[in-house]
C-alpha cells in the first residue's frame, strides 16, 4: 500500500445500499459478458458499470487466507473460529481495511505487479466479477490498485471512478467459492495460486467433509493423486506447526505466512507422509519430531548441516531417523533414547539442536558411504566371478587357435596379473585398519 493512500469509510457502503443499486443496474443492463462458470461452461452474465464505492472485498478469498489465519492465529481447519473472528465481520470497516492492506501487498509483488500495470495503462482492461451484494469474486487485487490510484490522483485516473463489473445472478458464499475455484484453479491465464493456497483450500474442503473426488472437482485438479499430495502437505504443515512450539522460543501459533515460505513444501510433504503411514503412534511421534527439528535447523541456519543438505526427501527411510539419533547421542537403550528425545523436543537452545542434527547427519553419511561401499563390493564380487567363469572357458588348441587370439588372451592375463598385484598390495598395507 502506498504511503499516500488511506482507506476510506466511503469504500464500505451499507449492504442494503449496494444491493439496491445493483438490482437497478442489472435490471436496466442491455450488455452481457462471456463468463466461465462452475463446471467449465460459458454463460452470458450482466455487464454493468458500478461506482468505486459500491464494491467490497471478499473476506473468503483463497489468496488471503494464510494472512488472515496468521493475523488471528486461527488453525486452518477451525472453520467456526474463522467465521466468528473474521468472516462474520466482513462488512466492518476495519475488516475491509485489513483485507485491502493484504491485497495491496499482493498487487505490488514483483511476480504480479498489478499496480504498476494499471498505473501505466490507466484503463481497466478486464471487468471485476461480483455477486449481487457487490462482493468481489474475482479481481480483488485489481480493485485495491484501482482504489489507490484513483484516490491518490483522480485527475490522472478519471475512468477508475466507475468500475466495469460482471454480475453473478445471486449472492451465495458457496457459489462464490465455486466461481473462484473455477477461475483460479483451472488452466487459465490468471496468476496461479501458491502451493500454500492450494493446500489450505484442499484441507478446508476436507474439514467440511468433502470427499476426495469432490475436492478434485472443486479445485479443478487432474487426479486424486494431486488431491492426496495437497492434503498430505497440509497435514505435514499442521503437524510441524504444533511440534515447533516445543523447541522454538519465538514460535507464533498458526503462522501460515512463514509456513508458506519457499523451501518448506517438500519438508511438509515428508512429514505428512509419515503421518499417513500405518505405523504406531509412538513411531509417528519420533519421526515427525526429528524431521521437524531437522527442517527447523536447516531453515534457520542453512550452513548448520555440513556437507550436502540433510536429505528430507526420505519418507521410505524415515524409520532410520531414530536410529541415527540414538547413535548421535551415544545411547543404545531405546527407552533411554526416547526419554532423551522428549527432552530434545523441548530444547530451545538452537546450538544444541544444531549440534545433534549435525551429528545425525554424520551418521547418515557414514551409512550412505557404507551402503555405497557394500554395493560396490557386491558388484566387484559378481564381476570377479564372471571373470573366473570366463577364464575357465578359455580353450587353447594349437590346431585351431589363431596367434592373434593368443596374443590378446596373454595381454589381458598380464593386465589381470597387474591389477591383482595392486589389490593385494592395497589389502596388505591397510589390513590392520580394515574393519
Amino acid at each position: 500500500m502506498t504511503e499516500e493512500f488511506e482507506f476510506s469509510q466511503d469504500f464500505v457502503k451499507p449492504q442494503a445500499h449496494r444491493r439496491q443499486l445493483l438490482r437497478t443496474l442489472v435490471a436496466d443492463s442491455v450488455t452481457t459478458s462471456r463468463q466461465i462458470v462452475p463446471g467449465g461452461g460459458i454463460e452470458q452474465l450482466a455487464l454493468i458499470t458500478l461506482p468505486i464505492t459500491h464494491i467490497i472485498y471478499n473476506a473468503d478469498n483463497v489468496r488471503i487466507r494464510d494472512k488472515v489465519l496468521t493475523e488471528f492465529e486461527i488453525e486452518n481447519t477451525d472453520t467456526e473460529k474463522f467465521d466468528q473472528h473474521f468472516y462474520s465481520k466482513r462488512e466492518n470497516f476495519e475488516t475491509q481495511k485489513f483485507i485491502h492492506s493484504v491485497l495491496s501487498e499482493l498487487a505490488h509483488a514483483t511476480d504480479a505487479d498489478i499496480y504498476t500495470r494499471l498505473k501505466q495503462t490507466q484503463v481497466q482492461r478486464d471487468p471485476i466479477l461480483i455477486d449481487t451484494d457487490g462482493v468481489i469474486v474475482d479481481g480483488n487485487r485489481r480493485m485495491s490498485s484501482i482504489r489507490e490510484l484513483y484516490t491518490e490522483n483522480p485527475a490522472d485516473f478519471p475512468e477508475f471512478n466507475e468500475i466495469e463489473c460482471v454480475v453473478i445472478p445471486r449472492a451465495d458464499r458457496q457459489n462464490n467459492k465455486e466461481f473462484e475455484h473455477q477461475i483460479h484453479f483451472a488452466d487459465t491465464l490468471q496468476l496461479e495460486y501458491t502451493w500454500l493456497n492450494k493446500a489450505l483450500e484442499a484441507q478446508r474442503l476436507e474439514a467440511e467433509r468433502k470427499d476426495r473426488d469432490e475436492i478434485r472437482r472443486q479445485l479443478q485438479l487432474s487426479s486424486l493423486t494431486a488431491v492426496d499430495k495437497l492434503l498430505i502437505t497440509a497435514k505435514g504443515m499442521q503437524r510441524y506447526n504444533k511440534v515447533k512450539a516445543g523447541f522454538d522460543p519465538e514460535h507464533i501459533n498458526n503462522n501460515y505466512v512463514d509456513l508458506g515460505q519457499y523451501g518448506n513444501e517438500q519438508s511438509f510433504i515428508e512429514i505428512g507422509k509419515v503421518m499417513d503411514r500405518d505405523i504406531p503412534a509412538s513411531d509417528k511421534k519420533q519421526q515427525t519430531l526429528l524431521q521437524s527439528v531437522i527442517h527447523f535447523v536447516v531453515q534457520n541456519d542453512r550452513k548448520a548441516i555440513g556437507g550436502r543438505a540433510f536429505n528430507m526427501n526420505q519418507a521410505n527411510r524415515a524409520h532410520k531417523l531414530f536410529d541415527w539419533y540414538k547413535r548421535a547421542i551415544g545411547v543404545e537403550n531405546t527407552s533411554r533414547a526416547n526419554q532423551k528425545l522428549r527432552d530434545f523436543g523441548t530444547s530451545v537452545v538452537f546450538d544444541d539442536l544444531r549440534g545433534t542434527i549435525q551429528e545425525m547427519n554424520r551418521k547418515r553419511l557414514q551409512d550412505e558411504r557404507q551402503q555405497t561401499e557394500d554395493e560396490q563390493q557386491s558388484q566387484t564380487k559378481s564381476k570377479i566371478e564372471d571373470a573366473l567363469d570366463a577364464l575357465e572357458t578359455i580353450n587353447v588348441n594349437s590346431g585351431t587357435t589363431r596367434k592373434t587370439h593368443l596374443r590378446n588372451i596373454k595381454r589381458n592375463l598380464d593386465k589381470i596379473d597387474k591389477e591383482t598385484k595392486r589389490v593385494r598390495e592395497d589389502i596388505g598395507s591397510q589390513e590392520e585398519n580394515l574393519s
